[in-house]
């Protein structure tokens, strides 16, 4: 899987005899935000998006397998969302006139070799409990281990599994091993009772529909240009992610790792609540310890998936399974290490923090999430008190 470190501060010069080294990273700097500029740009949104071709592919070609297909194949679609690396397809449609999002991912692991390996339950007499203890299996990582859940119901609600087998539907049942691989179509199923995550409404072929919800801070920009975002809203805004990361304990007692912790994908759904909206960098401990102790690494910087930042056994030369939490992770975003040769600091609300503030969300950031949630929420609270007042 590819691994992203937060943005590095630049080291301290040993030695200071021009200004060359602070034009160079005052370039650097406005280098990035020229680029992130043009990213966010409408004319540029759809440029590095192949939706149209995938949407047409499945919709045109042999009949797709799917509860939404009639809707999603003649419905309107809208924006493209560029931001989502790891998706094929990330578009906005209109479904019986409310917005949704419309999401495919390309498993390359998923050929038709391996496929036909895991639907050989149709040579099995006892085919149905065959293709259950394989879906069991595949989606183990997801349900911990709360082995009450009903998953093929959860993960497939809009079809009895029993009548695909008497009506010998194998497509269908192929198209619920396909969703069975991918991480966030299982999350937001088998996980959608605690409202945490966007409701996913249906699928066509390897397409899926969810929820749509009103982004929070939606805007490339604010890490790096921060003065010019509401202030107020801004404050409030990382308040209420901050309850509810704090919730999300609650929700999995055991944990689950948001590694891809992007102001952008906490958004409001029409009920009131948080969600978070991708889902592909998402684990719970199990998968995210196999994940790290898989890992080679000669240093710390090696161990660090995503937003997840993990330490490296150096005698072994493997990843420890352990990594950063949520808290710590969020407490990163507000406020960057401070850079040697700028004036003020970066990060989401870090130009606005005094030393003592902003010592503790560096502290929080540093390991300390967990123990210092309370005292950063309280600081949260304070900060949106002096800056909406201000407003």
């Amino acid at each position: 899987m590819p691994r992203k470190s937060m943005p590095l501060a630049p080291r301290r010069p040993t030695t200071m005899k021009s200004n060359s080294m602070a034009s160079k990273l005052n370039l650097a700097v406005w280098n990035r935000c020229i680029g992130i500029a043009f990213m966010a740009s409408r004319s540029s949104k759809c440029w590095l998006d192949n939706g149209d071709k995938e949407i047409i592919s499945i919709c045109e070609g042999q009949k797709p397998v799917g509860n939404m297909c009639c809707l999603i194949c003649h419905a309107t679609i809208g924006d493209c969302f560029p931001f989502h690396g790891s998706k094929d397809l990330v578009r906005s449609v209109t479904l019986n006139g409310s917005k949704a999002i419309l999401k495919m991912k390309n498993l390359s692991i998923l050929s038709e070799e391996y496929i036909q390996s895991l639907v050989s339950f149709e040579k099995h007499a006892d085919q149905q409990a065959v293709f259950a203890n394989a879906l069991q299996g595949l989606v183990a990582f997801e349900i911990g281990n709360d082995d009450s859940m009903d998953v093929q119901n959860l993960l497939w609600p809009w079809q009895d599994i029993a009548d695909l087998f008497n009506e010998s539907k194998w497509l269908e049942l192929r198209q619920i091993l396909w969703f069975a691989h991918n991480d966030e179509f299982k999350l937001m199923q088998l996980h959608q009772h605690l409202s945490v995550f966007p409701e996913l409404l249906g699928t066509c072929g390897n397409m899926y529909a969810v929820q749509h919800v009103a982004i929070l801070l939606d805007s490339p920009l604010l890490d790096m240009l921060p003065a010019f975002m509401d202030i107020c809203h801004a404050a409030r805004s990382v308040s209420r992610i901050l309850q509810y990361l704090r919730r999300l304990v609650t929700a999995f007692p055991g944990g689950l790792h948001l590694c891809d912790l992007k102001w952008s994908h906490f958004g409001e759904a029409p009920d009131g609540r948080l969600r978070f909206i991708d889902l592909d960098a998402a684990f719970l401990p199990a998968k995210m310890a196999a994940t790290q102790r898989a890992t080679d690494c000669r240093a710390d910087a090696d161990c660090h998936f995503f937003d997840c930042r993990g330490t490296c056994d150096q005698r072994r030369g493997r990843c420890r399974p352990q990594v950063s939490d949520n808290i710590s992770n969020f407490c990163r975003q507000l406020v960057w290490p401070r850079a040697a040769l700028l004036p003020g600091r970066l990060g989401l609300l870090g130009w606005l923090l005094d030393p003592e503030e902003a010592a503790l969300l560096e502290r929080c950031a540093e390991g300390g999430g967990a123990t210092l949630a309370s005292q950063v929420q309280e600081l949260l609270a304070a900060l949106e008190d002096r800056l909406c007042d201000a407003g």
